[in-house]
């Protein structure tokens, strides 16, 4: 059927329609989805399982070719050196671990390219300020990995709490939960090696949370947190319970927690109480008044 509707439509339209569909899949890492660290799924199993990165692009691949784009259009390349990928990109998309990033957006911003950076920037502020600053001066265009602000249930919570029938916000309940992404699900380690992630929960993970509560509220005025590591990795926290104070006698909870209750999904509920409304909404879910 999407074949079928995009035949004969310019290429701009095809892409960004081929794009726009593969992109309606979850997200989901190998070894939950098929039983082994790494799998290259072919287009009709990620479009029945979902599948990771090479997932999208083997299917988008696929997709585009049936529509008649030519080898000479498109291209996938595995190569095991950054400055070929750097060298054969228009746009590059670092994914590394975090304290690889300051060094790999600057080789592909003083290459000219565009570049995507995964969350978070860096392990500390003054990096990922400098990283920031690395990027203008270049003039490259840049984005990084935070993706909450377009969860369709956090903007639609961000546009029922700006109405007057809510009255005025008290207060914001967030609650984030996720397995623990060292071994088992995740099929990786670094996340345990502050050497390479800087942080636990909170940074590498949360930061998305943190993130958003900034995109509903503004900028706090105070923020107080405690961090506790329950699965003696040192460094990488995987509790923490935090407070925001923000004008107006505002405030907010922030809890992230790592976990291995491996039978639970990962999720993220929030919950905003105003004068007159209760907002909530999880992350992949509805928004309820």
């Amino acid at each position: 059927m999407l074949f079928r509707s995009l035949a004969g439509k310019d290429r701009k339209t095809q892409l960004a329609a081929v794009n726009e569909f593969m992109n309606r899949a979850s997200y989901i890492e190998d070894l939950p989805n098929w039983g082994v660290p790494d799998y290259w799924a072919t287009p009709l199993q990620f479009l029945t399982k979902d599948g990771d990165c090479e997932d999208y692009a083997i299917a988008k691949f696929v997709s585009l070719r049936t529509l008649g784009f030519t080898n000479d259009e498109l291209r996938i390349a595995v190569v095991d050196d950054a400055d070929a990928v750097i060298d054969a990109a228009d746009a590059v998309y670092v994914c590394t671990w975090t304290a690889a990033h300051p060094e790999l957006v600057g080789r592909v911003a003083a290459a000219g390219r565009a570049v995507f950076c995964e969350k978070p920037l860096a392990t500390t502020e003054a990096v990922a300020r400098a990283m920031v600053g690395t990027v203008e001066a270049a003039g490259v265009v840049n984005q990084v990995g935070l993706v909450l602000r377009s969860v369709p249930g956090f903007a639609l919570v961000r546009a029922m709490l700006r109405r007057p029938e809510s009255g005025r916000l008290s207060t914001v309940v967030f609650r984030d939960d996720q397995d623990i992404p060292v071994g088992n699900v995740s099929g990786s380690t670094w996340r345990a090696d502050r050497d390479k992630a800087g942080a636990g929960t909170l940074l590498e993970h949360s930061i998305h949370d943190v993130d958003l509560l900034r995109w509903l509220l503004g900028d706090p005025q105070r923020v107080s947190a405690t961090v506790a590591e329950r699965f003696g990795y040192a460094g990488i926290d995987d509790v923490a319970a935090v407070s925001f104070a923000f004008p107006d006698g505002v405030s907010a909870q922030l809890t992230s927690v790592w976990h291995q209750v491996t039978a639970r999904e990962s999720s993220r509920r929030l919950e905003v109480f105003c004068e007159d409304a209760l907002l909530w909404t999880e992350e992949i879910g509805r928004a309820h008044v």
